[in-house]
């Protein structure tokens, strides 16, 4: 894949692609710049559930990137669609989560409640306590269905660190109440897919998938047919490449690097 005129839509996974926890990728904003200038469609994509949509817009906006609301997207909000989607407009929510996330949940009409929800949410909580955690577990014993915003089993951290994420979150509470998700809603899932389309409107085929984790956004990519092009400033390392199995379309020293035309 030596040109990418032919792609209308652009799905940017943000840290690991675009910066590092606060730091800006060189080069990265100045990529989104010619995207745009390209005339071509930009999706901020991330399955980090810990913020809100107006988090990433503050952020994304102080980092440079001058985004717009409706490029965002956030495995928390696919989240909320698939809720909207699939139960009843009455539909009570236990959120594992952060303050963030209850607030988008809020914020578009998800009712949330402490006691006998009908669906516990589990997302990237760095705001977790013990309390919390026991609840979640005990309403999924009482039979509450499970819903986790994303797979991801760690999150990317100052120093080339990772943290533990929704993934070992759920591996916690499967021990706790043999529990899997009744479904999952960030990347690579369709959800999330599902949520794209229907928000930008550009088949698969015109659509690449930018991003630094190949079991997250390559594997997506390759799931539902978009372009895949992997950026080496993240997760993967060439080795990780090299015995992954999973075989980008492109891979890319950084964002930076991305031709257009």
């Amino acid at each position: 894949m030596d040109n990418l005129k032919d792609i209308k839509l652009f799905l940017l996974d943000q840290d690991g692609t675009l910066y590092l926890s606060d730091r800006v990728i060189e080069g990265a904003a100045a990529a989104v710049r010619a995207i745009r200038s390209a005339g071509k469609k930009v999706c901020f994509l991330t399955n980090n559930s810990s913020k809100s949509t107006a988090n990433y817009l503050a952020k994304l906006t102080r980092l440079g990137f001058a985004p717009k609301e409706e490029e965002i997207y956030t495995s928390g909000l696919a989240t909320i669609e698939y809720i909207k989607q699939h139960y009843q407009q009455d539909a009570t929510v236990y959120i594992l989560g952060t303050r963030a996330l209850e607030h988008e949940f809020l914020s578009r009409g998800i009712k949330v409640a402490k006691n006998k929800p009908d669906i516990v949410v589990v997302g990237y909580d760095n705001e977790m306590t013990y309390k919390k955690l026991s609840e979640a577990c005990l309403h999924l014993l009482a039979g509450a269905k499970l819903i986790a915003t994303h797979p991801d089993l760690t999150c990317p951290a100052d120093g080339g660190l990772f943290l533990p994420d929704t993934g070992s979150f759920l591996a916690l509470i499967k021990a706790a109440t043999g529990r899997d998700p009744d479904a999952i809603c960030g990347k690579p899932t369709a959800p999330i897919a599902e949520g794209i389309a229907r928000h930008y409107g550009v088949p698969a085929e015109q659509t690449a998938m930018v991003g630094d984790r190949l079991a997250t956004d390559i594997r997506f990519a390759e799931v539902f047919g978009y372009k895949s092009i992997l950026v080496m400033t993240g997760e993967t390392t060439p080795e990780m490449l090299k015995n992954s199995g999973i075989t980008p379309n492109l891979v890319l020293n950084s964002v930076a690097d991305l031709k257009i035309t």
